[in-house]
């Protein structure tokens, strides 16, 4: 708990406070004096910010049984999240909507993907075949249908490489913290990329891509549930693409046909 706290920057009064509980009490858990309740340990956990699977490892660790389920994504209790997602992929058509889990493998996506995946030369349904399909490592690999053709690849590059590293640090993931290395070799030696100069700086990083002379950008949004109470719901998160201009109204809106 202690390792936990310090990790986060809190105080033991700051975390005493955000979990109702007296300084006192939290010290002897801290120092084993005190075997903390369940319910002790789920407002910690809250309190800590910790993942709902975080907060089943803590539970476990001290011989309570988890308290969190993990459904799979067909599962009839999901069926209210997928409807949701098919309403997002369904309102961004026709760019690219993708579902993502938390460790950035792609679950599936909407028709706007499709149209993009195949403008670029990949085979989308070939590609959501080959599960895992990280979209992390499909951005990063030289050799693979979206690089070659990332406009700033350098700027975007750096951005997604620390928030994965960030998030790895976070979770204490091994998993993750193999993806940003592995992300890291592919993204290879740092090039220097242009600067905007004297230039109002952007509010976002776009993300642009060209073929044949062809220009498409957008921002992206990721969207996650506001309240989850399952693993598999938490672990959810939907990137969207926000055109940038006209043109890629346009080009989007023929691609689909």
């Amino acid at each position: 708990m202690r390792r936990l706290r310090s990790q986060r920057g809190l105080s033991q009064e700051h975390l005493a406070s955000r979990a109702s509980v007296s300084p006192r009490h939290l010290s002897f858990v801290e120092n084993g004096r005190a075997h903390p309740s369940r319910d002790l340990l789920l407002s910690l956990g809250a309190a800590l910010d910790l993942s709902l699977r975080e907060r089943n490892e803590l539970l476990v660790a001290a011989g309570f049984a988890a308290a969190f389920r993990e459904s799979a994504l067909d599962d009839p209790a999901m069926t209210p999240v997928l409807e949701g997602i098919e309403l997002l992929f369904a309102h961004a058509e026709p760019h690219p909507a993708i579902l993502l889990d938390h460790r950035w493998n792609i679950l599936r996506f909407n028709r706007g993907t499709i149209a993009l995946l195949t403008w670029l030369g990949a085979d989308p349904a070939a590609m959501l075949a080959a599960q895992p399909l990280n979209i992390l490592r499909l951005f990063f690999d030289p050799k693979g249908v979206i690089r070659p053709y990332v406009l700033d690849f350098d700027a975007i590059a750096d951005g997604l490489l620390a928030r994965v590293e960030r998030e790895a640090d976070v979770e204490a993931d091994p998993a993750m913290r193999s993806l940003a290395a592995e992300l890291r070799a592919l993204r290879g030696p740092c090039v220097a990329y242009n600067e905007r100069g004297a230039e109002a700086p952007p509010v976002m990083a776009p993300f642009a891509v060209e073929r044949d002379g062809v220009r498409l950008q957008w921002f992206t949004m990721l969207t996650t549930i506001g309240t989850p109470l399952d693993l598999t719901a938490q672990s959810l998160r939907i990137e969207t693409y926000v055109p940038l201009d006209q043109r890629t109204r346009e080009v989007m809106a023929q691609l689909a046909g």
